[in-house]
C-alpha cells in the first residue's frame, strides 16, 4: 500500500465537513487538493464523490435556471450537469452504485428544475435499483424519499 493511499477519501470527507460548516472557499480548495492527490497517486476510487460534490456546489451557486442555461457554459448549472455526468460515469466504471445514486439524486433535482421530472425520476430509479443492500441507511433512505417525491409530484 502506498503511503498516500486513502488521502483523497479523507479529503473528500473533510470537504463534506467544511461544506456543512458553510466554509465554501475551503471546501473548493479541499476538493481541488483531493482531485490532485487522486491524479498524482493514480487512485481514482473517490473521484465519483469529488465530482458529485463539485456538482452540488455549482448547482447551489444559482438559485434559478432554465433548460437553456444548461447550454450556457457560464451558467453554474451547466457545470453542475457536466460534473454529475462525470460522477455517474465514474460510479459506473468502478461499480459504486451508492455513489451513482447520490449523484443521480442531485442530477434529478436539476432535471426537475428544468422541467424534465420524468427523466430525473428514471435516472434516480435506475441507480437506486442498483443498490442491492443498505436500503435502511440514511443515504439510501433519503434517496428513496426523493424518488417517491419525484414520482408523485
Amino acid at each position: 500500500m502506498q503511503p498516500s493511499s486513502g488521502r483523497s477519501t479523507v479529503l473528500a470527507r473533510a470537504a463534506e465537513a467544511t461544506r456543512a460548516a458553510g466554509d465554501l472557499d475551503t471546501t473548493w480548495a479541499i476538493l481541488e487538493l483531493a482531485r490532485s492527490v487522486s491524479e498524482d497517486t493514480g487512485q481514482p476510487w473517490c473521484d465519483s464523490s469529488l465530482h458529485r460534490m463539485r456538482a452540488e456546489l455549482k448547482f447551489d451557486e444559482a438559485h434559478a435556471g432554465t433548460a437553456a442555461d444548461l447550454g450556457d457554459p457560464e451558467h453554474p448549472w451547466s457545470t453542475a450537469a457536466q460534473e454529475w455526468e462525470r460522477s455517474l460515469e465514474l460510479a459506473e466504471r468502478f461499480g459504486y452504485p451508492v455513489h451513482g445514486a447520490r449523484a443521480a439524486a442531485g442530477n434529478a433535482l436539476l432535471l426537475e428544475r428544468t422541467g424534465r421530472v420524468d427523466e430525473g425520476c428514471r435516472l434516480l430509479e435506475s441507480w437506486y435499483r442498483r443498490c442491492i443492500e443498505g436500503h435502511g441507511t440514511p443515504v439510501l433512505t433519503g434517496i428513496r424519499s426523493e424518488l417517491e417525491r419525484l414520482s408523485t409530484g
